[in-house]
């Protein structure tokens, strides 16, 4: 692309001089024939005034080329406005693409990164067991403990887990009693687990 524009731009250099000499050319040769058709200085004055319009219109109309030429180079630079106008909204929009891609991915790696350890009831009241959650899980099992911390909080009671007490505690007779004894146990323990205290 740019060695065919070097060509043209010498192509152009070396069509002009030999333009140049062209119009020498004619002008020697018109004035020469001019001499040689009219010898006396009147006639050739008369034939000289019958290109006087000529001159006028040629100049008229050199004059209406370069108004031309002027409103095409405005219509131009409006194009090329518009073209500038549309890139930058271009660029503008991938840039934000971009930004917003990189700061999605940034919080997913911080996301997988993040990890934390939670004890739980096992399968009876003297048993717990703990699990490591990492990732999205995390903020699933950190609302889940959110809410035991909430509701030991807001129960009466804000005593600390005591393993000898839920030991002694004899079976539940029925499936309430036995969900109000493991909602109880889950209490203490988030007390115990988090240093949840009687505020006075």
């Amino acid at each position: 692309m740019a060695a065919n524009k070097k060509s043209d731009d010498h192509s152009k250099m070396i069509g002009l001089p030999w333009l140049i000499v062209l119009v020498i050319l004619i002008w020697v040769i018109g004035w020469v024939v001019v001499d040689s058709i009219y010898s006396d200085v009147a006639q050739r004055g008369a034939f000289s005034d019958k290109f006087g319009f000529v001159n006028s219109l040629f100049s008229a109309t050199a004059f209406t080329g370069i108004i031309y030429s002027i409103y095409l180079q405005k219509n131009e630079l409006a194009l090329q406005r518009q073209e500038v106008s549309e890139t930058r909204k271009e660029f503008a929009q991938q840039n934000f693409e971009t930004t917003f891609f990189n700061l999605l991915k940034n919080q997913q790696e911080i996301t997988s990164k993040i990890k934390a350890t939670f004890f739980s009831l096992g399968g009876s009241l003297t048993s717990f067991e703990h699990h490591t959650f990492s990732g999205l899980d995390f903020f699933k099992q950190s609302k889940n403990e959110l809410k035991l911390i909430l509701g030991a909080l807001q129960y009466t009671s804000h005593q600390y887990y005591d393993y000898e007490l839920f030991s002694s505690i004899e079976p539940a007779q029925d499936e309430e009693e036995e969900n109000v004894i493991y909602q109880i146990t889950e209490y203490t323990n988030a007390n115990s687990n988090y240093a949840i205290t009687q505020q006075e």
